[in-house]
């Protein structure tokens, strides 16, 4: 299944610092659109965008723009890169990327795991995941939300790999065919620690390997 498209809005804007301490308190990003064909622009977008779509679910997402002005206005861009200030955390500028969607682009889609896997209902495994998410290429248009992976045929120390997933129609696997994706296998239980013996009354404990012994009580030391 192929991603809709979301829609957001650009305004123009001028540079220099002056203005983007003014935009930021206005809770608007300064952000830069580049790509094939294309002239760089600087633009603004809002904040609480930004916040929204900064996930790792939107890496692959296509959105395109809206805008007063008509130069900025009807691109389909990809949101390539969020700069944040280090102290608070709030995005300080914006990277997109405006897409040729005549040509194929590479990009990182989620994987999304479905059933539960044979060696974890009857054999007591646990599922480890390997990969999150597979780099293919392919044209915007056919970029998916998600790469489904039906792990429920797993059975206890088996695993799959890209290779093993079924990609849809138009999408070539970028990352390497032997890369695991997943496995099942038993959770290994840490062993208990040992308490070392109580010594008993009267007696001095025995002491640590590397470590000098402690010195006699009063009581034993001879005139």
């Amino acid at each position: 299944m192929t991603q809709s498209t979301l829609t957001f809005n650009v305004e123009a804007r001028a540079t220099g610092k002056s203005a983007s301490g003014k935009y930021r308190k206005e809770r608007k990003v300064p952000a830069v659109i580049y790509g094939p064909k294309m002239e760089n622009m600087n633009c603004l977008i809002e904040e609480i965008f930004v916040l929204k779509h900064s996930g790792s679910k939107y890496e692959s997402a296509i959105f395109q723009t809206q805008s007063e002005t008509k130069q900025l206005g009807g691109m389909k861009v990809m949101l390539k890169k969020i700069d944040t200030h280090p102290a608070t955390n709030r995005p300080i500028h914006v990277d997109l990327y405006a897409l040729d969607m005549t040509a194929k682009i590479k990009v990182n889609v989620n994987i999304e795991f479905e059933g539960t896997p044979v060696g974890v209902e009857e054999d007591d495994g646990a599922l480890q995941i390997v990969l999150r998410d597979v780099e293919i290429e392919c044209n915007p248009t056919d970029i998916p939300e998600t790469i489904k992976v039906d792990v429920s045929g797993l059975k206890l120390n088996d695993s799959l790999h890209v290779s093993d997933i079924n990609f849809p129609a138009g999408i070539e696997p970028v990352t390497s065919a032997d890369r695991t994706i997943c496995s099942v296998s038993m959770v290994k239980e840490e062993p208990a620690e040992e308490e070392a013996p109580a010594a008993a009354d009267g007696e001095a404990a025995a002491p640590v390997e590397g470590q000098e012994a402690p010195a006699p009580a009063d009581d034993d030391k001879k005139d």
